[in-house]
């Protein structure tokens, strides 16, 4: 079976740590340099953790003096953490939002503009079918008032 002491494991914990926190940070960069503004906010939260995080095994080794001083100082970088990351996660939130909003509104805009182009065709439709209509009735008119002529302009039309 394979164990370690406790030094040891604590020693590969805290570079794990190190590296996932890093990787994080450095992803925070790319975010921020691609153009989300809320990414500054991740970079500046993992800025503090690094700190915070780096001095606890430095002192809890004995590379630096006063081991409770820097413990307190990563619980203080994790509270921290934790604000700057759900800053950084309202103001994507908000900026998410802008966005949904930003397309319901164009959505909304569009929906309008055709029911606007909508509205007009149905009503040239409907007007072109009254002329159409009209001229109907205007040509039934015409002939009957033809027929009623001529049955009454017939000679025949008064003989038995």
């Amino acid at each position: 079976m394979f164990e370690l002491d406790h030094a040891t494991a604590i020693k590969i914990n805290t570079l794990f740590t190190l590296i996932v926190i890093c990787t994080l940070f450095i992803i925070g960069l790319l975010r921020w340099h691609s153009g989300r503004a809320y990414a500054k906010w991740c970079v500046l939260s993992w800025s503090l953790t690094i700190l915070g995080t780096s001095s606890h095994p430095l002192a809890a080794f004995g590379f630096l003096p006063d081991f409770l001083s820097h413990e307190i100082t990563m619980q203080a970088a994790i509270g921290g953490q934790i604000v700057l990351l759900n800053y950084a996660m309202v103001q994507r939130w908000r900026l998410l939002n802008n966005q949904l909003l930003a397309v319901e509104h164009d959505a909304k805009l569009r929906l309008e503009q055709q029911v606007h182009q909508r509205t007009a065709q149905l009503r040239a439709a409907r007007l072109a079918n009254r002329s159409q209509s009209i001229r109907r009735i205007k040509l039934a008119a015409c002939c009957a008032a033809s027929s009623i002529r001529s049955f009454w302009l017939r000679p025949d039309a008064f003989n038995g």
